[in-house]
């Protein structure tokens, strides 16, 4: 009896609790709706550091932005790399550095390499040979003027030499590309901090080439009748603007030791390492030639240069690559040579995608031309075809691989070419894998892309559509471009800056 009735009392205090429980809550509910709120106190700063920012919160504008120029890339010399690509990595799945860019689209180029770089650099659409001119011979505000007013570091690297049509426009202004004297005098003027290429013919006194033994990264004595006038602005680009030479030979060497090392760190530097355009790929590709070019800096290497240098600037970059050669490799009628200048492109977006991994939310990669060169002939269907293939597999046995491409791929080889490249490979005359089965990979890109219908009909420049393949931050932004003259100006519009084109009052 007396437990049951203990039992009782605590089923009746149970009750009584919930009861009052409830009607607290509910007190509090009607006070927190009708009271007034309560001030928020102000934070007392303390020692704690800030949390890491969510990578959720991305950026809504870049802070370095590589611009890429393939000068005369179009569609079937993109076919090709991709083939180059899938060869080289032993996989069909693995295609070249640009298939994977989030934004890809074709637009207009232009129809050479003066107003199609003025467009990329201005906004302007000029007639032929115009350098970042207007027809009434009015200097043009450049991406590169816009990106230093907001205080970002800029930099051009090309493997043309550096008054070339494409650079030239990046660099300063005329109406004819081809007055080099003029284009010279007027470089002092430029917004630009890294300037790397080939030229020493073109721009640098004579003056200064006991500098560097008047001996270019080729090893070669630059000739005497390759003088500049002496209207040049080098010497007030050096002496009186803080830039650092870097000139043939000894500069290369030094600026190869100093990218190996990481310690490229100038302020300003204007490196110009060979007489004229730098070594073709196909050059450098000759086992007669791997002396010559021992100092050559690749065009990844400048690349390279830049980024160590220009990332220093806690404002960011712009900095504008060409690859120049796919243009001259196909003047000279040369599909071979064209192939081993788009693996030299591909090589480059590989040193800009390593950086761009590093900082996947702050950096925007453009990949573009000024216009396509060959009027490529190309067929879509056996391209995607193409890929379904079995992978290719490097052996050392020559007569096994050549066997594949006959009764697998069904790509005609002279197997005695292929023997040779695998001679080379195997006595490792280059000293890395890539380079020493370059010849071969090249090889068999050429012979694989002609018997997927890939050639040039013409050693010209067309009218073909060229590429605009973004990625990174804002590269939606580039869905709306219908021809190269909007690259800059999207630019603008993504950073808020002033709108191009503009002419600069003088």
């Amino acid at each position: 009896m007396r437990k049951i009735f203990l039992i009782f009392i605590i089923i009746v205090l149970l009750f009584s609790s919930c009861t009052n429980s409830n009607t607290k809550l509910d007190n509090a509910a009607t006070e927190q709706i009708t009271a007034e709120p309560t001030p928020v106190a102000t934070p007392v700063p303390t020692d704690t550091p800030e949390p890491t920012p969510s990578p959720t919160a991305v950026p809504t504008v870049p802070k370095y932005i590589f611009i890429v120029i393939g000068d005369g890339f179009g569609r079937g010399a993109m076919m090709m790399g991709e083939i180059y690509a899938r060869l080289k990595s032993e996989d069909m799945q693995v295609g070249a550095e640009w298939e994977n860019f989030a934004q890809q689209s074709w637009v207009d180029g232009r129809g050479e390499s003066a107003s199609g770089g003025t467009a990329i650099a201005t906004g302007y659409v000029s007639p032929a040979s115009f350098i970042s001119q207007t027809t009434e011979y009015q200097d043009l505000y450049t991406i590169m003027d816009r990106a230093k007013e907001a205080g970002m570091s800029t930099g051009v690297v090309s493997n043309a030499f550096l008054l070339d049509a494409t650079p030239a426009t990046f660099l300063t202004h005329d109406d004819w590309r081809l007055n080099f004297d003029d284009l010279a005098e007027r470089m002092y003027t430029c917004n630009v901090d890294y300037i790397a290429g080939g030229g020493l013919m073109r721009l640098v006194p004579k003056s200064y080439y006991s500098s560097f033994n008047s001996t270019d990264c080729r090893k070669r004595l630059v000739r005497d009748t390759a003088s500049v006038s002496n209207d040049s602005s080098f010497p007030i680009m050096v002496e009186e603007l803080g830039y650092v030479p870097y000139l043939g030979l000894a500069g290369a060497q030094s600026f190869l030791e100093q990218i190996d090392a990481g310690t490229f760190s100038e302020e300003k530097a204007i490196c110009v390492f060979s007489e004229s355009t730098m070594a073709y790929e196909t050059h450098k590709m000759d086992p007669k030639n791997i002396e010559e070019c021992e100092f050559v800096p690749s065009l990844s290497e400048m690349t390279e240069g830049g980024i160590q240098m220009l990332s220093q600037n806690e404002n960011g970059f712009i900095m504008m690559i060409e690859e120049a050669s796919i243009d001259k490799r196909s003047h000279n009628g040369s599909q071979s040579g064209n192939i081993a200048q788009i693996r030299n492109l591909n090589d480059t977006l590989k040193t800009i995608m390593e950086f761009y991994n590093e900082h996947p939310y702050e950096t925007l990669v453009i990949l573009t031309a000024d216009h396509e060169t060959g009027e490529y002939r190309y067929d879509e269907e056996k391209f995607a075809e193409f890929k379904t293939w079995a992978p290719f597999t490097w052996t050392d046995n020559a007569d096994e691989m050549i066997a594949f491409l006959d009764s697998v791929w069904g790509v005609e080889v002279y197997g005695s070419k292929i023997t040779n490249y695998v001679n080379y490979a195997v006595d490792s005359l280059w000293g890395t894998v890539e380079e020493d089965r370059a010849n071969l990979y090249n090889y068999i890109t050429l012979q694989a892309s002609l018997e997927l219908g890939i050639k040039p009909t013409t050693e010209y420049h067309s009218w073909q559509l060229v590429p605009c393949y973004t990625t990174g931050v804002s590269s939606g932004e580039f869905a709306k471009t219908t021809g190269i003259q909007d690259i800059p100006i999207i630019i603008c519009e993504i950073l808020g800056w002033e709108a191009l084109p503009e002419v600069i009052e003088n």
